[in-house]
């Protein structure tokens, strides 16, 4: 269904233009949705960027319709702009703004009937599939062949174009299905690139396209087979165990006696790092966490909380339970460490600290319980400039192993 919109300031013409839409359906045996806006400005404040064509009026209050346009142009590329006006001269700014055409008032039936079939014809022959993007600060239409390519950050999606570039919240997998068949690819995690941009592909691209497909035909012919996993599970523990480094143990706080009240807090408890993105992803037969595998210890385990936000947020709610529980127990055992965030393939850290949220639940947690054992997952240096805060502190590092509930305390 062609979507249109009308705005006029003068109550009688759009009367007389839905008059003529309706005669056009009968005649014509086709159907629209129409949209009216009384001036510019709120055309400009309302617009979504859900229609295909607008009869536009340039002579209106509080804003101008050659005003308006250019300011929708910034929204919508595709819009197809059809001017209405008492005085010709003024449509022939219409080139401005990529206008189809214009109509001069009064309006006859037949010359409305004329540049609409024009104006469907315009929507119909640059038909392709469009999003609607709820930007930062403005709703933003996007036709496929307008996009050059998009990649994630962190929860929004950058869309980038000739025109600018367009963040606006989604996922990267609903991004693939919605441009399935348009004629993007994937050509690292986390980007696609539309390939009418693409001009050619250079010798380091052949060399990678025939490793991919090498590797394809060796897993075909490994698919049959069989290993103990089992016994890759074991060993997966067994190096977990004995690569975790003991840094600071102040006291002998470590080994911690059986039947010790503990409280684990941290993010890391329930989804440890065990791997990076991208290249480094490791698809493993079995994980497990320390919030599981805790249980299985010679410890009394009264609760566990995770504290922060592990993308970094604020989260008072998660910080305020933790610090609650660590106040009853012996010691707390706190999981934390760089996030995914922090160490991603293809970019450079600019700094060397922990994430603030993480460090501003354990300085708080060592003032209500003095007796915290850090234990830190990170796959390159940090500073430690909370050291202080810990009485234990142990190195799990970023295990290449697929047993994550390995924590010998």
């Amino acid at each position: 269904m062609i979507r249109i919109g009308l705005v006029d300031d003068d109550g009688d013409h759009l009367q007389l233009v839905r008059s003529f839409i309706r005669r056009y359906e009968k005649e014509e045996g086709t159907s629209f949705r129409v949209e009216e806006y009384r001036n510019g400005l709120n055309f400009v404040e309302d617009y979504d960027g859900r229609l295909d064509v607008v009869f536009l009026d340039i002579e209106m209050p509080h804003m101008d319709g050659m005003t308006a346009a250019k300011k929708i142009r910034e929204k919508d590329q595709a819009l197809g702009i059809v001017f209405v006006t008492n005085m010709a001269q003024y449509a022939i700014r219409g080139y401005e703004v990529d206008a189809i055409d214009s109509i001069v008032k009064p309006v006859s039936y037949y010359v409305f009937a004329d540049k609409l079939g024009k104006a469907i014809r315009f929507s119909e022959r640059n038909k392709e599939k469009d999003f609607v993007l709820q930007a930062e600060d403005s709703i933003v239409k996007l036709t496929c062949s307008q996009i050059i390519y998009v990649e994630k950050d962190k929860n929004y999606l950058v869309f980038h174009t000739k025109k600018g570039d367009y963040r606006s919240r989604g996922t990267m997998a609903a991004m693939e299905e919605s441009l399935r068949g348009e004629g993007f690819s994937k050509c690292i995690s986390g980007c696609l690139i539309n390939l009418r941009y693409v001009t050619g592909v250079d010798t380091c691209v052949d060399d990678l396209l025939e490793a991919v497909l090498s590797l394809a035909e060796n897993k075909r012919l490994s698919a049959s087979r069989d290993f103990d996993e089992r016994d890759h599970h074991e060993l997966a523990r067994r190096g977990a165990a004995e690569s975790t480094v003991l840094l600071k143990n102040e006291g002998r706080l470590l080994p911690l006696k059986p039947g010790v009240r503990v409280a684990v807090v941290g993010d890391f408890a329930f989804e440890p790092r065990y791997q990076g993105a991208a290249s480094s992803m490791v698809n493993a037969t079995k994980t497990e966490t320390i919030v599981e595998e805790t249980a299985h210890y010679h410890l009394q385990v009264i609760g566990s909380a995770r504290g922060y936000e592990r993308t970094g947020g604020e989260n008072e709610t998660l910080f305020t339970e933790a610090v609650s529980l660590a106040k009853t127990a012996d010691v707390v055992l706190y999981f934390f460490g760089l996030d995914e965030l922090s160490e991603s393939e293809g970019m450079d850290r600019t700094h060397m600290k922990i994430p603030q949220n993480q460090i501003r639940l354990l300085e708080e947690l060592f003032k209500v319980n003095p007796k915290v054992v850090g234990i830190l997952s990170a796959g390159s240096a940090v500073e430690m400039s909370w050291e202080p805060c810990c009485k234990a502190i142990k190195e799990m590092d970023r295990r290449p192993s697929q047993s994550l509930g390995i924590c010998p305390v």
